[in-house]
């Protein structure tokens, strides 16, 4: 049969299988091309900004953008303090991916308005910064980049301060905002306090029952302690927390059986012969003026100081002998692991349990002739970790910045249980069991100044405890009771508060207190039952009749909080309340201006009342109105300096919207 008649008879047939394959074709390359993004995690979209795609491989340009320009001393140090500050808020604030992010579009943003710095300012201001010549030319070699492309580079970082620069140049000190801070400052309010202590009322609250309990716990077991301005609200959520076993030497406690020969002795004190110079007083003649004692400086011999450099040198010896030991037995530790592959969750994945290195083991076999320590923590948060002794103030250095650094708090929560990890991140974050990078705590030499590593450490985390809800209301049953009991006084202290405010307004805050005498009587026992109190239970100070006064402030009263000694501490919304008596519309109500404040923080009620406000003069606000304007446009600017670099802002400003999980 010839082919034209096969296709002529069969050519619907055909035509069908064709197309047939075609959709295949189309829809499996397409699952395919997806499944190769995900997999290879570039070119994923991220979101959108200035009317197109950013993707992954924006981001990972951008990254490798800031790694450039850390080493060329741009991106990791800001030009002054207000730069630096809002740099570390963004640093504070937004995860890693959210500050890559935002520096693109930072970028992004100076190239759509079309600010850009050209080669010449590039090349003069990293020559005012000392960065030219060899130093560049090895970046642009390890970089394997162009000249040129660094240059770009360096102009387009620049660039995002130009814009902003553009904008805090518009900013200035205004007259009417000189004013208000004059006023601010300088208005004072001649007022009476009079504070009632919620924990003055402890003793006049039965205890919680059982029920009262169980329904407080299952409504506050899944927050945080977290009051507001008009009640109080504790929370009983669980941190997260984690639990970790470390190895470490102490160099003070092997220093005695470190031993020192004869040259390594000597050879130490040729290389410090400045450490052992004896500083003798110059002869002086008889004078009627007073004279300035000079003295000369002479080298003591080896022989004279022997002993002395000895036991310095077996310090410092000590110092390089713990840390030699405690990285062998980190690097058998982590012989398991270094072979390990990382899963699709970026994690190395832990080798088999009869694999894994024992540290008790190691303890064992590497504490002759040296003691090697092996300890355990009980689970605990961030600040329980930091606060363990030697451990807790250890860290390692990331970068060249010797003031970039990571704590162990701050690597041991980045473990799996409780973070993604970002296979980008310089710090990999640590799997169950997987041995810790080498940790050191750092001290200042007392001659020199400068810091050293003294003790070396390494960990691995054993046991995590994500955040959230206790595991059972026994764990947090005194807690409890302890707060249904401040919960009731507190209400029971603002009912007194209300009352002693009502009377106050129609007699005066003085006659209103001296009226009330069962009041006073609840708090002379509650003093007398404070005293044999613990101060968890009865708070910091139990001056409780003291503190109902009334009293007027020692420190002038303005509307710019200051600290309250007389028993009230730093209260904004007190000065903010009591000025507002002093706006208000005069009435033909109550003769006293009083207010009912409650300071939910430190459980108390304060009545204040506002005699007088004190008058300001133009003549005063004229000799500071240049200081002021300077001090207002300094604030504005740092405004403006916050509000530019917070990533979320950012994101907002340039108008990205992240990709939906349906498009990604």
């Amino acid at each position: 049969m010839r082919l034209s008649r096969l296709f002529r008879k069969y050519s619907r047939v055909l035509m069908l299988v064709v197309m047939s394959l075609l959709l295949v074709v189309f829809l499996l390359g397409d699952v395919i091309g997806r499944a190769a993004r995900r997999r290879s995690g570039v070119d994923m979209d991220i979101g959108q900004a200035f009317g197109r795609d950013i993707t992954n491989l924006d981001l990972q340009r951008m990254h490798n953008a800031l790694d450039l320009l850390d080493r060329l001393g741009l991106a990791g140090r800001a030009r002054d303090p207000l730069q630096q500050y809002a740099w570390g808020l963004m640093a504070a604030r937004a995860s890693e991916q959210e500050q890559v992010l935002a520096w693109h579009l930072l970028m992004e943003e100076a190239r759509q308005i079309g600010v850009q710095v050209g080669r010449e300012r590039v090349v003069a201001f990293l020559g005012s910064q000392g960065i030219g010549g060899d130093y560049l030319a090895r970046v642009r070699d390890d970089s394997n980049r162009s000249l040129e492309s660094i240059y770009r580079l360096a102009g387009a970082w620049l660039s995002i301060f130009e814009v902003q620069q553009l904008h805090a140049d518009a900013l200035g000190g205004s007259l009417p905002r000189a004013e208000i801070a004059f006023r601010d400052e300088a208005q004072e309010a001649l007022v009476k306090l009079a504070v009632i202590e919620s924990t003055a009322l402890l003793p006049s609250v039965a205890e919680p029952t059982e029920e009262d309990i169980q329904a407080y716990f299952e409504e506050a077991k899944d927050r945080e302690t977290a009051h507001e301005e008009d009640r109080l609200v504790f929370g009983y959520r669980q941190p997260d927390r984690v639990q970790v076993e470390y190895l470490t030497v102490d160099p003070g406690r092997i220093q005695n059986k470190v031993s020192v020969r004869g040259r390594e002795a000597r050879r130490y004190y040729e290389q410090n012969k400045h450490k052992y110079v004896e500083r003798v007083p110059r002869p002086t003649t008889p004078s009627t003026q007073p004279v300035r004692q000079q003295y000369d400086e002479v080298q003591r011999t080896y022989e004279e100081v022997e002993e002395q450099v000895r036991e310095d040198y077996r310090a410092e010896k000590a110092i390089q002998e713990a840390q030699r030991l405690v990285n062998k037995m980190r690097d058998e530790a982590r012989r398991p692991w270094e072979a390990a592959p990382r899963g699709e969750d970026s994690f190395r994945v832990a080798p088999a349990d009869d694999a894994l290195v024992s540290f008790e083991e190691l303890r064992d076999k590497h504490s002759d002739p040296y003691q090697v320590i092996c300890d355990k923590t009980e689970l605990l948060d961030i600040e329980g970790l930091q606060g363990v002794p030697g451990l807790g103030l250890a860290s390692f250095q990331l970068g060249a910045d010797p003031r970039d650094r990571i704590s162990t708090a701050g690597l041991a929560f980045r473990v799996k249980g409780l973070v993604t990890a970002d296979p980008e991140d310089a710090v990999s974050a640590l799997n169950l069991f997987e041995p810790s990078r080498l940790l050191f705590e750092f001290r200042r030499d007392r001659e020199t100044g400068q810091w050293f590593s003294y003790q070396a450490y390494f960990f691995r985390v054993i046991r995590v405890k994500p955040s959230g809800p206790p595991d059972s209301i026994d764990v947090v049953r005194d807690k409890l009771v302890q707060a249904l009991k401040l919960l009731k006084a507190h209400e029971l202290a603002g009912e007194q508060a209300r009352q002693l405010a009502s009377n106050a307004r129609a007699v005066g805050l003085e006659a209103a207190v001296e009226s009330v005498g069962e009041l006073k009587q609840l708090l002379a026992a509650a003093e007398e039952w404070a005293s044999t109190q613990p101060a968890a239970v009865r708070g910091t100070r139990f001056g409780y009749t003291r503190y109902l006064g009334p009293f007027t402030p020692r420190a002038p009263f303005t509307r710019v909080p200051s600290y309250i000694h007389e028993y009230v501490g730093l209260a904004p919304i007190l000065h903010k309340q009591v000025f507002a008596l002093a706006e208000s519309q005069p009435s033909t109500g109550p003769v006293h201006r009083v207010a009912l404040v409650q300071v939910t923080e430190d459980q108390k009620w304060v009545v204040a009342e506002l005699e007088e406000i004190k008058p300001i003069y133009a003549g005063d606000f004229e000799k500071r109105r240049v200081e002021l304007a300077r001090t207002t446009e300094y604030e504005e600017r740092l405004h403006l300096m916050q509000a530019w670099y917070d990533a979320e802002n950012t994101l907002r400003r340039t108008g990205f919207v992240w990709a939906s999980a349906s498009e990604e």
